[in-house]
C-alpha cells in the first residue's frame, strides 16, 4: 500500500525540516541512511503534502514529478489522502475538529509540539500512533543549513547566516527553532530577534511561576512565555510524554536570576513535589524541565541565607574504578552537612585564588567556563575547595575526565591542592549517587579507570543530601 505523508502545524515545530530531509531522502536514494528498512519505507511513499495554517498547501506527487501550490480561503480538505498508509505530523492547538476538518482521520497521528496531551489524547483515533517529537537538534539543524547554504548564492547576505558558525552560534543563544536559526531573510530574522527581546523583557519569576503552574489538565493561560523561552523535550525514548525545558543558553543565565529574586520556599515546594512523584500530573511540563535550574536555585539561596541545615546530610561516595556497578555491600556513612557564607558572587571566570580569598562566598558562574560543576566555595576551616554540581547530577549524564581537566586548568588550582566535589541531587537520588559506580560522577568511567584513579589522590567525591521539608 502506497504511503503518504501530510505535514501540519505552526511556524517553529519543524515542517521545514521533515519536509526537507523526507523529500530528500524520497528523491535520492544515495542520502539515505544505509538501511533495507529505509529504502522500503521511502520508496513505497506516493504523496508528500505540507499544510500551512495560513493560505496555502504544498502537495508532492512522486508520480508525476511535480509540485502543487494550492491557495485557500480555509483550512484545506485532504480527503484523497486520507488512509491508514498516511503518517500525519501536526499540532493539536485549538479544538478536536482540527484533525477531521483537514480530512485525515484514519492515519498514524504524531503530535509535534502539542501544549497539553490531554487535548492530544482527546481526539487520537484506537489505531493512531502517539510521539512526541523535539525540535530538531544541533545536528539536525547544521545539516540543513548545509542543504540550504548550496543554494543562496543568489543572496550573499542570507548565505552568511548559513555558515557553520553562524547557525551554532544562534542555536546557543535563541534556541533550536527554524524561524531563527534558519531564517528565510534578514527581515525575518530581525523581526524574530524584537520578538525574542520583548520576550526576555517580559520574562520576570511571575510568569515563569504561571507557566510552572499550567498541568495537563489546565488551560493555557501564561503559556505566552513558551514561544522563545520555553522548548520541548520529549520524555523517554518512545516521546510518550514531555517537558518543556528552557529554550537557549540565555534564558538558562536569565532563569538563574530570576530564581535568585525567587522565594526560596516557593521552589522548596515544587522540588518536594516533584521528588515525591516525578510523574505527579500536577507538575506542569514547565516546571519538570526547570528541575535542575529549580536545585541549584534552592542549594545557592539556602546557601546565602544561612538557613537553618538540621536534617542536610553529607557522604563521602563509595565508588571505586575496578568496577563500574554500585557498590552494594558498603552503606553509605551520611553525617551532618552545614555551609557558612552569606554572599553569592556571579563572576564569569573566578580563579582558585579569588575563591580562597572569600570564604564567605558561593560562586554561582554566570556563562561558565566550568561545564562540570554549577558553583564554588572554600571551606577555611578545612581548607579545601568545594565545586558543587547540581544540575548535571539531575540530567545522569557524566563528565568526561578532559572536562574535569579542563576545568581545573581554569580555575589555576595548584596540582597538591585538595578539592572535593559535591554532587548535590534531589533526595531520591542521593543513595544512589553515594553508593553508585564512577560512571555517575564521569562519562566512559571503565575506559579512563586509570585517570579517575588519579584524579582521587587529591580530590573527594561526595552527596549532598538535601531536605525538602517545610520549614
Amino acid at each position: 500500500m502506497a504511503r503518504n505523508i501530510v505535514v501540519v502545524g505552526n511556524a517553529g515545530i519543524g515542517k521545514s525540516y521533515m519536509q526537507l530531509v523526507i523529500l530528500l531522502w524520497w528523491a535520492r536514494r544515495e542520502l539515505r541512511p544505509d538501511d533495507d528498512i529505509f529504502n522500503e519505507f521511502f520508496d513505497g511513499i506516493d504523496a508528500i503534502a505540507r499544510v500551512e495554517r495560513e493560505n496555502q498547501t504544498d502537495i508532492f506527487f512522486k508520480s508525476d514529478k511535480l509540485h502543487y501550490r494550492i491557495e485557500h480561503k480555509d483550512r484545506p480538505l485532504l480527503s484523497s489522502l486520507n488512509s491508514k498508509s498516511t503518517l500525519l505530523l501536526y499540532e493539536p492547538r485549538v479544538c478536536k475538529e482540527e484533525i477531521q476538518d483537514c480530512g485525515i482521520c484514519l492515519g498514524r497521528v504524531w503530535a509535534t509540539v502539542s501544549p497539553l496531551p490531554a487535548r492530544f489524547k482527546e481526539f487520537s483515533k484506537t489505531d493512531c500512533g502517539v510521539s512526541y517529537m523535539a525540535c530538531a537538534n544541533e545536528e539536525e539543524l547544521l545539516f540543513m543549513a548545509k542543504v540550504q547554504f548550496l543554494g543562496l548564492d543568489h543572496n550573499p547576505l542570507l548565505k552568511e547566516l548559513y555558515e557553520p558558525a553562524s547557525v551554532l552560534e544562534r542555536i546557543q543563544s535563541l534556541g533550536p527553532f527554524q524561524r531563527v536559526v534558519l531564517p528565510s531573510s534578514l527581515h525575518a530574522l530581525k523581526t524574530e530577534m524584537g520578538k525574542k527581546d520583548k520576550a526576555f523583557a517580559n520574562m520576570t519569576a511571575e510568569t515563569l511561576l504561571k507557566a510552572w503552574e499550567i498541568s495537563e489538565n489546565s488551560s493555557n493561560v501564561g503559556l505566552s512565555v513558551s514561544h522563545h523561552i520555553l522548548r520541548i523535550s520529549p520524555s523517554g525514548n518512545y516521546f510518550a510524554e514531555y517537558t518543556l525545558m528552557p529554550a537557549s543558553d540565555q534564558v538558562v543565565e536569565r532563569l538563574r536570576n530570576l530564581l535568585l529574586k525567587t522565594d526560596i520556599e516557593q521552589m522548596r515546594v515544587l522540588l518536594e513535589q516533584y521528588n515525591s512523584n516525578p510523574k505527579s500530573s500536577s507538575l506542569s511540563p514547565a516546571t519538570k524541565g526547570s528541575i535542575p535550574s529549580l536545585l541549584e536555585g534552592f542549594f545557592v539561596q539556602s546557601a546565602a541565607t544561612q538557613q537553618n541545615w538540621t536534617n542536610w546530610k553529607v557522604a563521602t561516595s563509595t565508588f571505586t574504578t575496578n568496577s563500574n556497578t554500585p557498590n552494594r555491600s558498603t552503606t553509605p556513612t551520611w553525617e551532618p552537612f552545614s555551609l557558612n557564607v552569606n554572599k553569592i558572587d556571579r563572576s564569569k571566570c573566578p580563579t582558585h585564588e579569588t575563591i580562597v580569598a572569600k570564604p564567605d562566598t558561593i560562586f554561582y558562574m554566570s556563562d561558565p567556563v566550568y561545564p562540570f560543576v554549577d558553583f564554588f566555595w572554600y571551606d577555611a576551616t578545612t581548607q579545601i575547595l568545594n565545586a558543587g554540581q547540581a544540575s548535571v547530577s539531575f540530567s545522569g549524564h557524566g563528565k568526561s575526565v578532559d572536562t574535569f581537566n579542563l576545568m581545573k586548568s581554569k580555575l589555576e588550582i595548584p596540582d597538591s591542592a585538595r578539592m572535593i566535589v559535591n554532587m548535590i541531587p534531589l533526595p531520591i537520588q542521593a543513595n544512589s549517587y553515594a553508593s553508585g559506580p564512577p560512571s555517575k560522577f564521569f562519562l566512559n568511567a571503565m575506559k579512563d579507570a586509570k585517570k579517575i584513579s588519579d584524579i582521587q589522590k587529591n580530590v573527594e567525591f561526595r552527596v549532598i543530601a538535601m531536605d525538602l521539608s517545610s520549614r
